[in-house]
Order: C-alpha cells, then sequence, then structure tokens
C-alpha cells in the first residue's frame, strides 16, 4: 500500500512543476509578441479551452469513481493496485491538463477569466491528492 501512496504523491506533486514550466512558455511566447489575434479563432480556441476544462473535471472524478467501484470486485490484489494506480494518475493529468491549457490560454488569447479556469482546476486538483487513508478506503472491500 505504502509503494502505491508514494508513487501516486509523487505523480502528483510532478504536475506543478508542468504547470510552471507551461506559465513560463507562456510568458516567453508573450514577451516575444506571440498572440492570437484573429477573433474567430481566438473565440474557438477560447470555447474549447472553457469547454474541456468545465467537462473534463467532473468526467475524470466521475470516471475514476466508477472505475474504483468495479475495482472492488477484482479478487486479485497486485491487478487492483495497478488498475486504481492507472485511473488515478488518468484523473490527475486530465485535470492538469486542463489547468495547463487555461494558463497558456491566457498568455495567447490574453483573456483574463481563463486564470480563473486554471485556479478552478487547481481546487480540482485537492481532490486527487492521494493520501494514505483515501487509497485504503477507495481499496477496501
Amino acid at each position: 500500500m505504502q509503494h502505491i501512496v508514494k508513487s501516486l504523491t509523487v505523480f502528483y506533486y510532478i504536475q506543478f512543476p508542468v504547470i510552471l514550466a507551461v506559465a513560463g512558455v507562456g510568458i516567453l511566447l508573450q514577451r516575444q509578441g506571440i498572440a492570437i489575434e484573429h477573433a474567430g479563432a481566438k473565440t474557438t480556441l477560447e470555447s474549447l479551452v472553457i469547454l474541456y476544462v468545465i467537462a473534463s473535471m467532473p468526467l475524470a472524478l466521475k470516471l475514476f469513481s466508477a472505475g474504483v467501484r468495479k475495482l472492488r470486485a477484482d479478487t486479485d490484489i497486485t491487478r487492483r493496485h495497478a488498475r486504481y494506480v492507472s485511473y488515478a494518475r488518468w484523473r490527475i493529468v486530465a485535470i492538469a491538463f486542463g489547468i495547463d491549457i487555461s494558463i497558456l490560454g491566457f498568455y495567447l488569447l490574453p483573456e483574463f477569466h481563463l486564470i480563473y479556469l486554471a485556479a478552478i482546476g487547481a481546487l480540482a486538483m485537492i481532490f486527487c491528492k492521494p493520501t494514505h487513508k483515501r487509497i485504503e478506503a477507495d481499496l477496501s472491500n
């Protein structure tokens, strides 16, 4: 059990430097004067980012919950643990990607409300934080 907690905790915290790196890339692109100015493209990209973030958070949390519920029927402990780690990582990646594209969109589209989406994603990441107690409860029958 401890190796699962450690593995997921490392994976969880690796996402934050990635988010900071994306913000750094966004800052560099903005300083180079690279921004999307075409109104149609800007609106389309902005809408896609908003839709992804709004849809991915509850969907990732729900799919994880449904997957964990199905795992409880599995009697092979090794397979159950491996699938749990996979489900948890996909949930973290789906939400972190929403944060990444929101931040990048903020710099490329200069729309301030995309930062609010990133903040909402950061709040959703709290629900993904792996703890021993949460993992134990998820994997118990």
